[in-house]
């Protein structure tokens, strides 16, 4: 049977027999030739969960989380399975990695509530505007703006999902780091992300200023904008905890 962990807490797995459908939030995904879609999920935090996964696909893959506290789902072309289990009563995120045969790799997010932590784990943000510890910073795209969880971040290895809520338009996530002369030198970054869609980077940033941004421009992936022009950046402080 699988185990699922998040935020340091134990996710139960359960027994289908023993819910009731009513209480049961269900995650359907399905694994085709890009992976497994849709890239995230709103999940109730305290709610009973199915997890239920299609392999539509040509190739056998592998679903497991993000650091390894999940036992490895194998599910061949063709078949499909579910595990029961309940979201942790706090905001926060689960990371879900679908891997196929040949390196394809496609991660799924799972954000109870606002994915913010009420401050008993030490991998998730805390409120935005606060300063967050090493773990997790989510990031926001819309048209044309972005929104992060956190304005100040500790050093060291930080893992960045962004979600394009647009319905739309496609955006991408670059990090930043600003020069002295008042220069931006990209450090990392998230390949452009469909709309609806997700994705994720982990940044092993140093004390300093970054900007986050989007910086499409007209012509790529059918925009007609230059989505940096339009204001489609925020910055973020990198400095030492106390």
């Amino acid at each position: 049977m699988v185990r699922l962990a998040a935020c340091a807490l134990t996710l139960v797995l359960l027994a289908a027999a023993c819910k009731d459908s009513s209480d049961v939030q269900t995650l359907a995904i399905t694994i085709d030739g890009g992976g497994c879609a849709p890239t995230s999920f709103d999940v109730d935090p305290g709610r009973s969960v199915k997890l239920a996964v299609e392999n539509e696909s040509d190739l056998a893959y592998v679903v497991r989380d993000g650091d390894g506290r999940l036992e490895e789902m194998e599910i061949e072309p063709g078949e499909s399975t579910e595990a029961f289990f309940d979201m942790p009563e706090n905001d926060a995120t689960y990371t879900l990695v679908c891997e196929g045969e040949g390196g394809a790799s496609r991660e799924v997010t799972l954000i109870a509530g606002t994915g913010i932590a009420d401050g008993s784990t030490s991998d998730v943000t805390e409120a935005p505007g606060e300063e967050t510890g090493d773990g997790t910073l989510a990031v926001t795209l819309l048209d044309f703006e972005m929104t992060a969880s956190a304005e100040t971040v500790r050093p060291g290895p930080l893992t960045i999902i962004a979600t394009n809520v647009s319905r739309t338009s496609t955006h991408e996530l670059n990090i930043l780091e600003l020069q002295p002369d008042g220069g931006l030198l990209r450090v990392a970054g998230i390949e452009p992300i469909s709309p609806q869609q997700g994705g994720s980077v982990v940044a092993t940033l140093e004390p300093g200023t970054y900007r986050l941004a989007c910086q499409i421009v007209p012509g790529e992936f059918g925009s007609t904008e230059d989505h940096y022009q339009q204001g489609m950046w925020l910055d973020m402080v990198v400095e030492p905890g106390e």
